[in-house]
């Protein structure tokens, strides 16, 4: 049996504004529905919904979420492989994110919800329509589209049969035609089923809710729904270019055989060839611009505006930190531009053009380690990027790395005693910041972690509402309860406190977790979360981030 060994936190507490209409949400985990509403006054309405209270029975605590700007994101242990039983979704063994029929902790457990009353609509039975009974609707696919489908990816909808094998209603894998239906719903169904996406991106997946009304007319409405897979954030090469646009900057990093782009942080360079002693990766850098299917955390105008373009008498990009265990140094066609074994200057800096500079990254120890760079155009009237832009690597450690490994880099860095970071709970720099929260900062791309970065997890205000806004990294947080996790607990009295998990989510648009993407059209391996705060009146809220570790 596990037991919590302890809970540390930290308190943070804003003052909340006004509601305004609400911006997009993503929905992370939760019991949602796919839901159809009919009235003979008010006609069809469809979209996402779930229940204020918990209570699928209780009609008056139904809270209906803007189709529009709803986006149902597949959860870390949505990730699955195909397996034999839902081969006609593509090989077995293939990637498949599975959102299942029935419960299961951290993920979506998403319904078909038919809120309509009894004797407004007829009965189908087989192909026709019968006036007895209570009455039916009908669901059908009609469209699947996104950066996800463009990548060769199917969406598809089962029922698990009682005795084995599955029921598919919709399957794009094999074409939308006029078997992509279900249907027969009653009215008042909430129904549950499988829903599985192939690869990762956006799908745009657009039903059509039909039925027959008593009088004999047909009605129909069609909306989209929509949903996100989101991309792992991790890459073996390392390919950038440095965009800058009206004082703009970012450091690019592409995934090119998956048409993807990273801004800042988004990503992360897996490094795991050793060359002669070293650690070597491959790297590419230009100063040109990029469209690609997904940005992560890049608006389309930056990721198209190479700096190149933008300063066209030449940029330059400084190596100006390293945070990790032993040196790096970059090498393109027998030249070093950067190394940090004699420390970093202005002679650790590299010109760009509108050439390609291709060569390899080397690192002397493995461990965690991050890059941060200073652009700069050299034309008079050019800017120079003000906040450091980062790129993260991993130098022969695994993507879901545990805390002994972030210890075991983290004191090789610092010149640290082997055994100063044993203790989570601990703080060895004496800077009232626990060493288990510099740990999931760090994987949360917040490193090298001080205290002015704070901000990162700090609330800020936006659209009318009070946020904190950090990110979580989907391998060291699985979102669900295993151990060791970050949570958060809010309180309005410092008594009383509730925690947000995938046992007590919250709600949308009140105090939940959820996502919130300033700038870009994918979500990565680091998602931007936030908690947003509805509220009538102004209130004070508290907050505090717990770690959970256990002991045998």
């Amino acid at each position: 049996m596990q037991h919590f060994r302890n809970k540390k936190r930290l308190l943070i507490g804003c003052v909340l504004g006004l509601a305004v209409e609400a911006p997009a949400l993503d929905l992370l985990y939760g019991h949602y529905e796919l839901h159809t509403d009919y009235t003979p006054e008010e006609g069809w309405w469809m979209g996402v919904s779930y229940n204020q209270n918990n209570d699928f029975n209780d009609r008056s605590q139904i809270r209906r979420l803007d189709p529009e700007a709803t986006i149902i994101v597949a959860p870390p242990v949505s990730k699955k492989e195909i397996t034999s039983a839902v081969s006609f979704m593509g090989e077995v063994g293939e990637p498949l994110w599975l959102l299942p029929q029935s419960f299961e902790e951290g993920n979506h457990f998403l319904g078909m919800r038919i809120i309509i009353d009894p004797q407004i609509f007829k009965s189908r039975v087989g192909d026709n329509y019968s006036s007895f009974g209570q009455g039916s609707v009908g669901i059908r696919l009609l469209d699947v589209s996104g950066t996800g489908p463009d990548r060769g990816g199917a969406f598809a909808l089962w029922e698990n049969e009682a005795f084995g094998g599955n029921l598919v209603y919709f399957n794009s894998a094999d074409g939308i035609d006029e078997n992509d239906d279900l249907p027969i719903l009653p009215v008042g169904a909430h129904s549950h089923f499988a829903w599985g996406f192939t690869q990762p991106g956006s799908y745009a997946v657009e039903f059509e809710a039909y039925g027959q009304l008593r009088s004999g007319e047909d009605t129909s409405i069609r909306q989209t729904i929509n949903f996100q897979i989101p991309h792992d954030g991790l890459v073996t090469s390392c390919d950038l270019s440095l965009l800058g646009d009206a004082g703009n900057w970012a450091l690019m990093l592409k995934d090119e055989d998956a048409s993807v782009a990273y801004g800042d942080r988004r990503a992360t360079v897996l490094v795991s060839e050793e060359v002669n002693g070293n650690w070597e990766v491959p790297f590419t850098i230009d100063a040109a611009g990029w469209s690609p299917a997904d940005r992560i955390a890049l608006s389309e105008t930056l990721a198209a505006s190479g700096a190149a373009t933008s300063y066209p008498e030449g940029v330059e990009l400084r190596l100006v930190g390293h945070e990790g265990p032993g040196d790096v140094s970059f090498t393109a066609e027998d030249i070093t531009y950067y190394d940090s074994s004699n420390g970093l200057d202005e002679a650790d800096s590299l010109s760009l053009g509108d050439t390609t500079l291709s060569g390899h990254i080397d690192f002397t120890a493995e461990g965690i380690h991050w890059l941060s760079f200073q652009a700069m155009g050299t034309s008079q009237e050019a800017t120079t990027s003000q906040e450091p832009l980062r790129i993260r690597f991993l130098v022969n450690l695994a993507a879901d790395y545990d805390y002994a490994a972030w210890a075991d880099s983290k004191t090789r860095m610092s010149g640290l005693s082997a055994d100063a970071l044993d203790d989570p709970l601990a703080d060895y720099e004496g800077d009232g910041h626990p060493n288990w929260l510099e740990y999931f900062m760090d994987a949360a791309g917040a490193s090298p972690f001080r205290s002015e970065e704070l901000a990162t997890i700090l609330p800020e205000d936006g659209d009318g509402y009070s946020q904190f806004i950090f990110f979580r990294d989907l391998y060291q947080d699985p979102l669900d309860t295993s151990l060791p996790r970050f949570g958060i607990d809010y309180s309005s009295l410092l008594s009383g406190w509730s925690e947000l998990s995938p046992a007590n989510p919250g709600f949308p648009l009140q105090v939940f977790e959820t996502g919130y993407e300033m700038e870009g059209n994918a979500r990565s391996r680091f998602m931007l979360r936030s908690l947003r705060i509805e509220n009538s009146e102004s209130t004070r809220q508290f907050y505090r981030f717990n770690y959970h570790d256990n002991a045998n």
